[in-house]
């Protein structure tokens, strides 16, 4: 055998496999693919010879980008700064027919683009308008997807951390409801190149989204386009109706206060000489009420205007405030017994013996208090004959003489009644008001209440009716005002 011979049954027996495959080295495809299909770089190979990213997709007409969002999850609600974080996907849609492949043969319809490839074509110059912040993820790749199909549609979805402007209006905050928008506007492209639009789902989020003091409503769709000095510029807004839980609220706020202000009128219950139990109640009351509210309000913006939170504290405040009140009438009530005790044990001289001289000083005493009451009589509308008759007769007390002299005014009054001219009704005011005086007086001086310790006590009865009842008015008030706000939303 010589050496040629060897080198043909060499090259037989290394080209024995290709024959028995049946398989050229055109036709071998990488692993996975179908058979005869051409591959996305060489399908974006093909298209990006004539491709321009620098110019929109259609030049005659706008170019509809569909807009719609997956939200992940909502957290960050913060009323000082009037913001609120949300983690979404942001999903865009547009025809693009430069880079449709449908006149190619032997390709797939729909196919995932390279990572980074959104950067050699064209998009939306989409943005935020409403954002404060915002981060793409990059762990542990880039969370961006680009999928183009057949016909020239690309699909872009991106993962998206931002804290948006959400402006609150808390005048009715605990019980409040907030819109929170999130706005989509063309950051360069004006509606003659680009237009909005919704996708046909433009809202979704996960199954298990929780708020942490909030419920989600409703969510709204409008446009938010708006004129600039370069043009008018599109805009899309999602705006989520959110209505704030009151539950944290009723523990950490409304329960506490109602049980301060329940414990300042244990007071009314102690005695009055307990001055140190007494006024220990109603500072620490105060006290507290005043630090429940600063803290309350610690997170809140300042802002101008009352809020139903400040309306409830304020209340509280004025209701313990006046419990410690209360007290410092009482015990100014109740030192008025001393000075009545030591006046009514000053020694008296013993009555003399009536006789011509004491009876002529005793009647001068009298025509001069004739005289007195008269004027005083007259000056009430009565006529000076009856109020001379009236002081002649001589009263042991004044209180008999008060109750007297209401009778008669109120006699003549009601006889009056039917024939009063103007002037009479002015005078009739008067004598009414002068009989609430007198009355008044007489009820001070009520002689049942022997020293000023038990007027001191029916102050004390009179504000364990009159504080529990005010409260529940006040509530049945609030509630009633502020909860049918809640309950609108």
């Amino acid at each position: 055998m010589n050496f040629s011979e060897f080198l043909l049954i060499l090259h037989f027996i290394l080209c024995l496999p290709s024959f028995c495959s049946g398989e050229s080295s055109q036709e071998r495809k990488p692993k996975g693919s179908k058979r005869g299909d051409m591959s996305p770089t060489e399908i974006m190979k093909s298209l990006r010879e004539t491709y321009n990213k620098l110019d929109p997709p259609s030049s005659d007409h706008p170019t509809e980008v569909r807009i719609g969002i997956y939200v992940n999850s909502f957290y960050s609600i913060n009323e000082q700064t009037m913001d609120y974080s949300v983690n979404l996907y942001l999903r865009q849609s547009w025809l693009d027919q430069r880079l449709s492949f449908s006149h190619l043969t032997n390709t797939t319809e729909k196919f995932r683009m390279a990572d980074h490839s959104w950067n050699s074509i064209w998009i939306p110059d989409t943005f935020f308008r409403n954002e404060k912040a915002a981060s793409f993820h990059e762990v542990t790749i880039a969370n961006r997807f680009l999928r183009l199909n057949r016909n020239g549609e690309l699909w872009y979805v991106i993962k998206i951390s931002a804290v948006f402007a959400c402006p609150m209006n808390l005048q009715y905050y605990p019980l409040d409801s907030q819109a929170c928008p999130i706005m989509f506007e063309s950051f360069g492209y004006t509606s003659d190149t680009i237009k909005f639009g919704w996708l046909d789902d433009p809202v979704q989020q996960v199954t298990d989204l929780q708020l942490p003091q909030f419920s989600i409503k409703k969510k709204e769709l409008r446009d938010c386009g708006q004129n600039y000095t370069a043009g008018y510029f599109p805009c899309l807004e999602i705006r989520f109706h959110l209505q704030r839980e009151i539950g944290y609220f009723l523990i950490q706020v409304y329960i506490p206060s109602i049980l301060i202000v329940i414990l300042s009128w244990v007071s009314f219950w102690i005695h009055v000489d307990a001055s140190p139990a007494r006024v220990s109640i109603g500072l620490l009351t105060v006290l507290t009420t005043t630090t429940m509210s600063a803290g309350a309000r610690a997170t809140l913006p300042k802002v101008s205007y009352i809020k139903a939170l400040d309306v409830w504290m304020i209340a509280c405040l004025v209701f313990v405030f006046a419990s410690l009140i209360e007290y410092a009438i009482v015990n100014v009530l109740a030192r008025k017994k001393f000075a009545n005790k030591d006046q009514g044990n000053v020694p008296t001289k013993p009555a003399e013996s009536k006789g011509p001289k004491r009876f002529q000083g005793d009647r001068a005493k009298s025509i001069a208090s004739t005289s007195v009451n008269v004027g005083r009589f007259a000056n009430r509308g009565i006529s000076a004959l009856r109020a001379k008759s009236i002081a002649e007769q001589g009263r042991a007390t004044p209180e008999r003489d008060d109750i007297e002299l209401s009778s008669l005014m109120i006699h003549r009054s009601i006889g009056s009644e039917t024939n009063k001219s103007p002037n009479e009704f002015i005078s009739a005011k008067q004598r009414v008001l002068a009989l609430f005086n007198r009355v008044s007086e007489y009820v001070w001086n009520d002689k049942s209440a022997h020293d000023g310790k038990s007027r001191a006590r029916k102050v004390d009865k009179i504000s364990r009716k009159l504080f529990p009842i005010s409260f529940v008015f006040f509530n049945v008030a609030y509630w009633t005002i502020y909860s049918s706000h809640y309950r609108s939303i």
